[in-house]
């Protein structure tokens, strides 16, 4: 489900991300769950590293683009450079630094609203 408008009005925000939190795309598709945090960085950016491909390949083909989809699939996740996740964070949520809070959904009354995350993680209109 997704609605046209899930377009945050203001900048990208530099906020914690937690497991579970779901973001909309700039197409307007909602991702998957955000990855679980865990205590080992390196396994850590691993698994941001598979969700940030896994959801530019769903990305691209929501967007018909077989181009992408090509591309992203390539990526690999234990050989990440910074370009890779710049051109990721690019192509889903149009900021390369993925600065991506401000883009933060919640289900409300059964539709995806944008939410704003506060010091202490709750989510408001």
């Amino acid at each position: 489900m997704t609605s046209a408008c899930l377009v945050p009005s203001h900048p990208p925000l530099r906020a914690p991300l937690r497991e579970g939190d779901r973001f909309v795309t700039v197409s307007g598709r909602i991702t998957g769950p955000f990855p679980k945090n865990y205590k080992s960085a390196a396994r850590g950016l691993r698994a941001l590293n598979r969700w940030l491909k896994t959801e530019a390949i769903v990305e691209a083909k929501h967007t018909n683009s077989d181009y992408h989809a090509t591309m992203w699939g390539a990526l690999d996740e234990n050989n990440w450079s910074p370009a890779d996740g710049d051109g990721v964070n690019l192509y889903l949520f149009g900021d390369p630094d993925g600065f991506i809070a401000n883009r933060k959904v919640v289900m409300r009354d059964g539709q995806w609203e944008l939410a704003i995350n506060d010091t202490e993680g709750e989510a408001h209109a």
